[in-house]
């Protein structure tokens, strides 16, 4: 009984979302033990679905199921926090570790991600957008780079809080490129230099920056990592379209062969086709109520078709006929 409900998913999930409120309330009310009694005993419930599972799915399965590694890693990880339980019961454990240990508490609450919806999906395209956009990612940290490098030589003696070193003028630069208070850099750097021309180069410089790196960088990556996420649906377009193209080319194929093959046909056979055409020439086709002249035959292979003068209708023409 206790196996069935701790391998329940809905189960879990509701033990994940009451530790979630367990934690919040922590964060107001740091002192209450009676919380972290609520969150100790959380936290004992997902050790106990740790060990059903490993019992259940064997080791080897367990941890060769992505979900499932991901959920005993963050268990095991906020196990930790344990040791904040014992601090509390009166065991001597400094200050920096009861921080440290609260943050591992936090943990837990990532396992709520394998139940989004389509969570498989999201992961999927996130993988693909970092394949396809590291190179492009590096290029643009390491642009970033050599212009920090620049603008701390330039303005390190101007504006020392933001370029004083290589660190503060990449952070600077960062911000511009991400157009977080482009205008008010340049702008303080302008008001502290000596004449105009030195601000209205300044101005230039960081809106040649913002060009660059703001408007075309970041939105050039953007563009790539949103293009790899939705990938999914091109992909089933493309199969589509491979599948159609596959059945058109199939019937491109039957269609030559059969032309070949009456091709091969007409000529292997060239009398039955003009006695086919023969049978088929419209003066030949006798009118309805003409009288015919049995004297004219034609032969043809070994055929022999009766073919007659159309004569003209007329009674007389009729009786003489009949008495013939």
């Amino acid at each position: 009984m206790l196996k069935k409900f701790f391998l329940n998913e809905t189960f879990i999930f509701i033990l994940i979302l009451l530790n979630a409120v367990t934690l919040f309330l922590q964060c107001m009310h740091e002192s209450s033990r009676l919380l972290l009694f609520f969150d100790t005993g959380f936290l004992f419930c997902f050790l106990i679905e740790m060990f059903f599972r490993l019992r259940e799915m064997g080791w080897r399965g367990y941890w060769s199921d992505s979900w499932s590694r991901f959920d005993g890693t963050v268990t095991l990880l906020s196990s930790l926090s344990l040791l904040h339980f014992f601090a509390f019961l009166g065991f001597p454990i400094s200050l920096e570790s009861l921080i440290l240990l609260r943050v591992f508490r936090v943990f837990r609450f990532f396992r709520i991600l394998r139940f989004i919806p389509a969570m498989d999906s999201i992961i999927r395209g996130t993988k693909r957008a970092i394949q396809s956009s590291y190179v492009i990612v590096l290029a643009f940290f390491v642009i970033a780079f050599i212009v920090s490098l620049i603008s701390c030589t330039l303005y390190r003696q101007t504006s020392p809080e933001y370029f004083e070193n290589p660190i503060r003028s990449f952070y600077t630069i960062f911000r511009i490129f991400t157009i977080e208070g482009w205008y008010e850099i340049p702008n303080s750097i302008a008001a502290s230099c000596e004449d105009g021309i030195c601000g209205a180069a300044t101005k230039i410089y960081f809106t040649f920056l913002l060009f660059i790196g703001g408007i075309i960088g970041m939105s050039f990556i953007n563009s790539i990592i949103v293009d790899a996420m939705v990938s999914d649906n091109t992909e089933a377009l493309e199969s589509k379209i491979s599948t159609l193209e596959t059945k058109i080319d199939h019937l491109t194929r039957l269609l030559l062969l059969s032309e070949n093959s009456l091709k091969a046909f007409q000529e292997r056979f060239p009398a039955a086709q003009e006695d086919e055409g023969d049978r088929n020439d419209p003066e030949d086709l006798e009118p309805e109520g003409a009288a015919v002249d049995p004297s004219v035959l034609i032969h043809s292979g070994d055929t022999r078709e009766q073919r007659g003068t159309v004569l003209p209708r007329s009674s007389e023409t009729a009786d003489t006929s009949v008495r013939e």
